[in-house]
């Protein structure tokens, strides 16, 4: 009777140190870039952002709304966005290719890193490695590939609230190395 309770014990030892554990990783790196309906409303700022998804890189549409897929010499490739903190970002991506794409972000973790040192002592340097910064946070993904569909010209559009200061990749996980930018949180300009 003894052993079997020991072996009783043991196991729920087990499950309650599982449950910790578990409990843990919920709480901690990959849910801290899930949004609450706090965050949402506790924004001072908006912007809109209007890009088109295009497997040889994101292209961020400047003046009037292009109404069908066309390269132009004002559009910027895999841009650097600088915003101020508590920004509700809307991001409006539509499709130009017909690939699957989505958008998807990840955080850094502050405006002291060692990516911030490097993006402000060289900025091209994140694109000479732009999968280097893919992975140094927990990711969230605004747009997924369902929402965005692959028709050319459907727009998908979702926000996020960028409340914390620092540094934000974005990019597509379909096309990680071509697909790729920054969010810098607290930049210099409102927007680039």
């Amino acid at each position: 009777m003894a052993l079997r309770n020991g072996g009783t014990t043991f196991t729920l030892i087990v499950v309650i140190v599982i449950a910790m554990a578990f409990g843990y990783i919920l709480t901690s790196g990959g849910s801290s870039l899930y949004p609450t309906s706090t965050q949402y409303s506790a924004m001072k700022y908006s912007a809109n952002i209007n890009m088109w998804a295009d497997a040889n890189g994101w292209e961020l549409k400047q003046g009037p709304a292009a109404t069908s897929y066309d390269i132009k010499a004002t559009n910027l490739i895999n841009p650097i966005l600088y915003y101020k903190a508590d920004t509700l970002i809307y991001f409006n991506i539509t499709e130009a290719d017909g690939a699957p794409h989505d958008f998807t972000i990840c955080y850094d973790g502050s405006n002291t890193s060692t990516l911030f040192s490097t993006i402000t002592s060289g900025p091209s340097s994140i694109y000479s490695n732009p999968t280097k910064w893919e992975n140094t946070g927990a990711s969230y993904t605004i747009i997924s590939v369902s929402q965005l569909t692959q028709n050319i010209g459907h727009t998908a559009s979702s926000k996020y609230p960028f409340e914390k200061p620092g540094i934000y990749t974005y990019w597509c996980t379909v096309h990680p190395t071509e697909m790729y930018g920054l969010i810098i949180i607290n930049g210099a300009s409102s927007s680039s």
